[in-house]
């Protein structure tokens, strides 16, 4: 099982990131503001997975930006990717994505990964607005804790140009 989550920042408000890992991580990233998920999707291939070790992310990331790659997973699945094919203009490089592409970018997820192979569940918001709760005051003691450790280091070196 595998984790797949959308998540933005406020320092870029038109974008938004994706990415796929085994556990879910804590936000936190060197931002003035921080994180937050938006959706998360427990994801668990089938025997009907024809994409091998292919992390789920590369499938927008790679995939989606090249038509010849699309054309190649449709042949393998006897199927079509519409929202495969039409998330293509916002996706941007590093697994961001414009937010405009954002809704198409959760049904392809919800949708054309089941035509995958993929088992997904969708986390509740109410799960989702905890585990941000959670980052929020990581983020607030993480940038305390920065602080603190900043004025002893001051503090400290102005004692010693004084002396």
């Amino acid at each position: 099982m595998k984790y797949l989550y959308t998540y933005f920042n406020e320092d870029y408000p038109n974008i938004i990131k994706y990415n796929c890992s085994k556990k879910l991580n804590e936000l936190h990233y060197d931002l003035t503001k921080p994180s937050k998920y938006i959706n998360i999707y427990k994801i668990n291939k089938t025997k009907n997975y024809k994409l091998k070790n292919i992390k789920y992310d590369k499938i927008i990331s790679i995939f989606a930006r090249d038509e010849k790659y699309i054309e190649i997973i449709e042949s393998l699945y006897n199927t079509k990717f519409e929202n495969l094919r039409k998330i293509k203009q916002y996706i941007l490089n590093n697994n961001f994505i414009n937010y405009n592409g954002f809704a198409i970018l959760d049904i392809l997820i919800n949708y054309e990964f089941k035509k995958l192979g993929l088992d997904v569940i969708k986390i509740s918001e109410k799960t989702i607005n905890k585990l941000n709760k959670k980052n929020v005051m990581v983020f607030n003691k993480n940038i305390e804790k920065n602080i603190k450790k900043y004025e002893l280091y001051l503090i400290e070196n102005i004692s010693k140009s004084v002396n």
